[in-house]
C-alpha cells in the first residue's frame, strides 16, 4: 500500500494512544465490592440439666429383670433416668448402650423397631425461646409427630429429654397407622435405673 495512504491510520493511531494517556479512554472495569457478609446466628451454648432422679419415682425390678446383663451393666453406669417399654414380650434382645450424658434403648422384633434415649445435655440458642410442646406426652408437654412412616415422641421429665421412635417394617402396620401406637408406648415405659438411682 501506498505510504499516503497509510499515513491517516497511523496518526490516527497515534491521536488514540495520546488520548488514552490523558485519561481521555474509559477505564477497565475493577472488581466488584464484596458483598456485606451475612449476619451469623448466636453460637449455641451445651447445658448440662440437673436430673431429678426422685421424679421417677421406684426401680420396675421386673421389668429390669428381663434385659441381658449387658444391658443391665449399661443401664448402671447411665448418667440419666432409664426408662424402657414395658412389654409383655422377651426384653432380652434389647440393645442399651450409656454414653456421657445420654442412654440409648434399641429393640427389633416382629417387623417394627424401637428406639428410645435419655439426654441431660441440650443446646440452647439465644434467639430461640423455650416451647412448651403442641400436645401432652406422660402428662408432660410434649411432641408427636410422623416423618417418612416414622413415628416420634419428645418430651422432658426429670430433667431429662426423652425421645422415643418407632418405625414398622410394613406399611400396612396397624402400630405405624396412626400416632395410638407410639403414644400408648410413651405411657408404658418403665423407670429401670441409672448411676443416680436410689
Amino acid at each position: 500500500m501506498h505510504s499516503s495512504v497509510l499515513r491517516p491510520f497511523a496518526l490516527a493511531a497515534s491521536c488514540a494512544v495520546v488520548a488514552c494517556a490523558l485519561g481521555a479512554c474509559e477505564a477497565a472495569p475493577g472488581p466488584e465490592p464484596a458483598s456485606p457478609a451475612p449476619p451469623t446466628a448466636s453460637p449455641a451454648a451445651l447445658v448440662v440439666h440437673d436430673v431429678d432422679w426422685a421424679a421417677l419415682g421406684p426401680i420396675d425390678a421386673e421389668v429390669l429383670a428381663r434385659l441381658d446383663g449387658a444391658a443391665r451393666d449399661a443401664i448402671a453406669k447411665a448418667p440419666v433416668p432409664v426408662l424402657v417399654p414395658r412389654w409383655e414380650a422377651e426384653l432380652a434382645r434389647a440393645i442399651v448402650l450409656a454414653k456421657e450424658g445420654y442412654y440409648a434403648f434399641s429393640y427389633r422384633d416382629e417387623g417394627v423397631t424401637v428406639s428410645l434415649s435419655g439426654n441431660r445435655v441440650a443446646k440452647v440458642y439465644p434467639h430461640v425461646a423455650p416451647h412448651r410442646g403442641t400436645t401432652t406426652v406422660r402428662g408432660r408437654g410434649g411432641f408427636v409427630s410422623q416423618n417418612e412412616g416414622i413415628w416420634a415422641a419428645r418430651w422432658i421429665e426429670g430433667g431429662v429429654s426423652y425421645a422415643l421412635d418407632v418405625e414398622c417394617a410394613s406399611h400396612a402396620d396397624s402400630r405405624c397407622a396412626d400416632e395410638g401406637y407410639v403414644r400408648a408406648l410413651a405411657e408404658k415405659l418403665a423407670y429401670v435405673g441409672g448411676e443416680g438411682a436410689r
